[in-house]
Parts: structure tokens; sequence; C-alpha cells
């Protein structure tokens, strides 16, 4: 090998080796902060659990356990932002649905952001509708269909038109519905107890599956019909697509333009 040839052997010795050296303190540091490798099979033999042991297992966790847990998940991805902005909903088995404040054009907590109900995750739907009333609600804007590519994106959380349904203790009935090119305007009355209130649900029907609008014309328009609608209690506007975290994420510009951020 000419002497070129060795010193850049030997220059390509000395990077690789600072490499190295550089890998073996990150893998420490990482290890010490309680991570550890997928090919490390002991650690991993620490944590497997059998199918049949699960109950088990969650049973056997503290909340602070559960806790800990949750804060590893990456900031801000399926949690709540903060606690000034997560969304409680009070006297029920527990006080969280997955919704959030957000800030208006100088005014506080003007929208609240949530994902498309489903059933899974909200068993009868109640969590939901006492969401609204407590936050004195009055618009409800869904930005999907319920089924896009056979696929269901949102599960229906309203009755049908001149129907009624309980969810949990508040009864919605769905008085009035008008189909539009780009939305459907429904028009339902709240009960609880001896109070009754209008809800306006608006839902725009001409966003695309795993796409966003070519032309935002309809999408303004929209909105502004949205703005239009009066208010009694100046409550905030709930906001929500599919059940997806991915398109939530994906969608954010178009949010913010609907939001008017």
């Amino acid at each position: 090998m000419c002497a070129f040839g060795k010193v850049m052997l030997s220059e390509c010795d000395d990077i690789s080796d600072e490499d190295d050296a550089y890998a073996r303190e990150a893998a420490v540091i990482f290890e010490e902060n309680g991570g550890f490798y997928y090919n490390n099979a002991v650690e991993i033999s620490k944590i497997k659990l059998q199918v049949t042991d699960l109950p088990k297992y969650v049973h056997s966790l503290y909340l602070n356990d559960l806790e800990e847990e949750f804060q590893k998940i990456p900031y801000g991805l399926v949690k709540a932002y903060d606690d000034d902005t997560r969304v409680l909903v009070r006297g029920g088995e527990t006080d969280y649905i997955n919704a959030s404040f957000i800030d208006g054009f100088r005014r506080r907590n003007a929208y609240i952001a949530t994902l498309g109900p489903m059933a899974k995750q909200l068993g009868d739907f109640g969590q939901f509708w006492r969401m609204v009333w407590q936050q004195k609600v009055e618009k409800i804007v869904m930005v999907t269909n319920l089924v896009e590519g056979k696929k269901t994106k949102c599960e229906q959380y309203w009755p049908d038109h001149y129907q009624r349904n309980m969810y949990g203790d508040i009864k919605v009935v769905c008085k009035d519905e008008q189909l539009y090119k780009d939305f459907i305007w429904r028009h339902f009355t709240l009960f609880k107890n001896s109070e009754k209130r209008s809800i306006h649900h608006l839902q725009f029907t001409s966003w695309p599956d795993k796409d966003i609008p070519d032309d935002v014309t309809a999408f303004i328009e929209f909105r502004h019909r949205v703005n239009a609608l009066a208010s009694t209690f100046d409550g905030p506007i709930v906001v929500h697509c599919r059940f997806d975290i991915k398109l939530w994420f994906r969608n954010t510009d178009n949010y913010s333009l609907f939001l008017g951020l």
C-alpha cells in the first residue's frame, strides 16, 4: 500500500475509534436512564408477560407506576399538552377524555380539539356529551366522514334525524338535518334533568380520504358558516376529525385554517 493509503487508513481507524467511544458512552447513559436495547435478551426477558398474567400485572400497578410510564411517551404525542389545556370531565368514573383546549384569536380556550369519538374508547359516548354539556358547547365541528375506504374513521355518536338517544345522563334529540354540497348541518336539543340546550352539529363531508382538499374555498366557507351561528353561553367550539393520531398531526395546517389561528 502506498504511503498515502496508509495515512488514509490510519485516519479512518482514528475516526472509527472515536465513533466507537462515543457510541459506548451514549449506550451507558441510555442504560443508566432505564433504557435497554432490543437485542439484549436478558433485559427483555425481565419484562416479558404471558397474556394470561396480564390482568394480574395491571391490577398490581399503582397510579404512580402508571403515571411514570405515561411520562415516557414522547411529549405532546398522545397526551394533553399540559394540565392547563387538558379538558376534565366531572361526574363520571374518570375525568379523562382525549381532548384539549386551544386558544383562539384574542380569546382563551376558544376551541376544544379532540379525536373522533369511538365506542371502544368512550362506551356509550356519555363522556363526550358530558364534556359538551359541562363546557357549555353549542357548536360541534366534525371534519371527517364516518366511513372512508371501507374503514370506520369515526362512529356515529348522535341520534338519527327525528330520533333521540340517551348518552349517559344526557338525552340528545336530532331535531333537524340539512344536506349541503360540502357539509351537513344538524340541530340537536340536549336535555339534562329539567334543563335543555340547543347544539349545532356541522360535518364537513368533502375532506378526501388520506389527503387534504385541493381547494380550500369550500372549507373557508364552511368555517364562515360555523362562525355565523349565534351562541348563548359563549362556550368553546368542539372540533374533531377521525380517530387517527397520525392524520391529526398531518392535518395540523388545515385545523389551523379552520380555527383561525
